[in-house]
């Protein structure tokens, strides 16, 4: 009886490998990672060897009740403590409101120089929150920098004022574009130079035109086209979309 009350007790957790540790944690929001770090003093340090970074202002907000300063003020940290030798494979973002601009440009700077594999960044934006960067050509063109980047989801972002949204990668593979549902008709077409791309999806409303290249490579291609009652009035065209096909 005392031998099987002590297998009762085990802690077979804690006895576990630090990779398999580090690949569990990885699917976590870094603030859970964090907080469950603490729990174990062997754990203490796990999380600043984690592969991954998900960074997200519901879940933070949910659990802490904090304000969106507090937010920013967690990411500096984790950025700062984060062990500089550890890979980083995918870096989620997800930020409800004003985005700071300094602490964007420090995230991208983190995710080029680590060279991740998969970037997430996903807004809820208005005219006062964050916006691509817009060269002197008039077009947005803000992953060229990304020599490993892999997949990428654009969720309902803007570039304010360009004529071109600009994506280029030779080893982007996965793309997704969601547009805002109240659309901003800020550029007019989408070019994509992606000679690696396999898989794209777009969802929401096909104002722009759309400029590919290397189109063979693509296998999966999924467009949800939505088109609001409200838009029959406007210079919307559906030969636009027509010329997608």
């Amino acid at each position: 009886m005392k031998r099987l009350k002590r297998t009762e007790n085990k802690d077979n957790l804690s006895e576990l490998p630090d990779c398999v540790l580090l690949h569990i944690l990885s699917f976590l929001d870094t603030k859970l990672a964090v907080q469950t770090c603490i729990l174990s003093a062997r754990w203490k340090n796990l999380w600043k060897h984690v592969p991954a970074l998900r960074l997200n202002t519901y879940l933070h907000s949910l659990y802490t009740r904090i304000k969106l300063k507090g937010f920013t003020k967690f990411v500096s940290s984790i950025l700062s403590k984060r062990d500089a030798s550890t890979a980083l494979h995918t870096l989620e973002f997800r930020r409800t409101g004003l985005v700071e601009p300094h602490i964007f440009k420090r995230i991208l700077k983190y995710a080029v120089s680590h060279n991740v594999q998969q970037l997430q960044i996903c807004y809820i934006l208005s005219l006062t929150n964050f916006a691509f960067h817009v060269g002197d050509n008039g077009c947005a063109d803000p992953f060229s920098e990304f020599k490993n980047l892999n997949s990428l989801i654009i969720d309902r972002c803007v570039a304010l004022d360009a004529e071109n949204l600009h994506i280029s990668s030779v080893t982007l593979a996965n793309l997704t574009v969601r547009t805002p549902r109240v659309v901003a008709r800020n550029y007019r077409k989408i070019e994509l130079s992606t000679a690696s791309l396999r898989s794209f999806v777009f969802i929401g409303i096909p104002y722009q035109k759309l400029v590919w290249s290397h189109l063979c490579s693509v296998t999966h291609l999924k467009i949800d086209a939505n088109v609001p009652w409200s838009y029959a009035d406007l210079d919307w065209n559906l030969l636009v979309f027509l010329s997608w096909l």
